[in-house]
């Protein structure tokens, strides 16, 4: 495949596209732990793709990372799993454990963010830009794990 047909691919590419070739890069390029891809897989399935998985690449904006962002702030955790794991990461301010950790959001939005970020360094480059390149994550308290 040529470089323009790389272009001309990733102009009608959806970013649930975009993110099973990153996949398959960590997998298969880049080696990543079954763990790590489980988790990633599991971060777009439930969070990313929902919002904006059957966007083309070449229509995302700021405005969906931040509008991501915004919904996750308000999820709540729907695993045993979840819980046991990040007991103590509970937003400041709400120590009942209602919603997803600062860390575990910023995990999600990270997660985005380096699918583009991948597209956009390839030579050629599976997207032309990254709107999420000037996304700034939110901070999050440094807290050990049990």
């Amino acid at each position: 495949m040529c470089s323009s047909d790389l272009i001309s691919t990733s102009s009608t590419m959806t970013f649930e596209q975009l993110a099973e070739k990153w996949l398959e890069h960590g997998k298969n390029v880049r080696r990543l732990s079954e763990s790590c891809l489980i988790n990633y897989r599991a971060h777009l399935k439930n969070h990313v793709f929902p919002l904006f998985g059957s966007t083309p690449v070449s229509k995302l904006t700021i405005d969906d990372i931040e509008n991501l962002a915004r919904e996750i702030n308000h999820k709540v955790p729907k695993t045993r799993s979840y819980t046991a794991l990040r007991k103590n990461l509970w937003n400041y301010g709400n120590g009942d454990g209602e919603v997803l950790s600062l860390s575990y959001q910023k995990e999600i939005l990270t997660v985005a963010c380096m699918v583009m970020t991948w597209a956009s360094k390839r030579r050629p480059a599976l997207v032309q830009e990254n709107p999420f390149e000037f996304f700034k994550l939110p901070d999050s308290p440094e807290q050990l794990y049990d």
